[in-house]
Parts: C-alpha cells; structure tokens; sequence
C-alpha cells in the first residue's frame, strides 16, 4: 500500500538548518516497502526538498508538486532505488532536475496565456483597534533585524540561478562541498568555485549602501 500523500502536501516547518543524514537502515526500509521507513525518511528531508524546490520553481505549490513527484517515484521504484552515496544528495538532486522540467513545462504553458495575471495573497489585519496595534507591535518587533534578513533574501534571489542554488545548498541546508558537487552532478575544484563565487558576490552586494 502507498504512502499517505496527504502527508506529502503538508507545509513546510521552519526549524533549525543544519546539514541532514538519512541512516542507511531506512534506505534500506524503503527499498523493502517499509512505510514506517519511508515515513520517516520523509520527516528527516520534506523540508529541506520543500525549501529547495521553492527557491528553483518560486512557487509554494509548485515547489510541493516536484517534492510529491519525487517521493512519489522513490516509492514506486522500491528495491531499485539503491543511491550509492547520500541519500540526501540523490533526493536534493532529483527535486532539481524535477523542478527544472516542471518550471520548462511551465514557462511552455506561459507562452500561450501570457497575459495571465498571478494570484497575489493579501492578509488583511482584522479585530479592533486594539488588536491590530497588537498586530503592528509584533510585525514590528526586530524590525532591524528582519530588514536585514530580508536584504539578504534579495540579495540570494537575484543571484544567477546555479550561484543561487549553491548557495542555498550550502549555506542554508549545510551541504558538504561534496554534496553539492554531487546534487549538481559536477566535479569537488567545480562546486568549490561556484560556492566562492556565490559567496563573493553576496558579501559584496551586502556591502553596498543599502
């Protein structure tokens, strides 16, 4: 029986980012129709492959589609999915060449509705006076702090999209150079050079008068 997709649509949780380990046993889990292990697995690395599709695809929904697809095919394969390295890079790399098919098959589509308009969520403030001071107080509160995170966010957006996936790889899911070398599917001297240069050039942007 397949795994409860439901499970595979959930939001994305913010938590701590630090580079993540799928144990072998639950490789090995997953290739024998565990679903307790494939589960698990998807536990250890939804958010990671969520964050990771979203900053390719930059589109919440999307972003979910290309994870499920992923998963999804993971699943299907059972004993023939036998990654011989990390079983986070294979994952991270497969979520990207899935994203980048998704976002051709979509940019395809845009050609003949071009002048579709994109769907913008607003969240007004409700309730009183009292509570949407309540409301103001805390999106104001480390107002320095959030400006700042959100000049770095567009400093990594507008990064040349492989600068910008090394950088998100690196620093924001703790990749090894290593790992990185093999989600892109290049060489160790390769990804250390894209990561160096990603990195210059946002330490250099963020100098810049604001």
């Amino acid at each position: 029986m397949a795994p409860n997709r439901s499970y595979l649509r959930s939001e994305s949780l913010e938590g701590e980012r630090k580079s993540i380990d799928i144990p072998r046993s639950l490789v090995d889990g997953v290739r024998r129709g565990d679903e307790r292990a494939f589960e698990e697995m998807l536990i250890i690395s939804y958010d990671s492959l969520y964050r990771f599709a979203k900053s390719v695809l930059r589109s919440e929904e999307d972003a979910k589609d290309a994870v499920q697809e992923v998963l999804i095919n993971v699943w299907r394969l059972g004993d023939r999915w036998n990654p011989s390295g990390s079983a986070i890079s294979y994952l991270l790399a497969s979520v990207r060449n899935q994203a980048l098919k998704s976002r051709r098959a979509r940019d395809r589509f845009a050609d003949f509705y071009s002048e579709a308009d994109p769907t913008q969520e607003n969240v007004p403030l409700g309730g009183d006076i009292d509570s949407q001071k309540n409301q103001l107080d805390d999106l104001i509160e480390d107002e320095a702090e959030q400006l700042e995170a959100l000049r770095v966010e567009h400093v990594v957006n507008n990064l040349r999209e492989r600068y910008r996936t090394v950088y998100i790889l690196r620093y924001r899911e703790g990749l090894s150079i290593a790992e990185v070398a093999s989600v892109l599917e290049t060489s160790y001297k390769a990804a250390e050079h894209l990561i160096h240069r990603a990195t210059s050039q946002v330490i250099k942007a963020l100098k810049k008068d604001p």
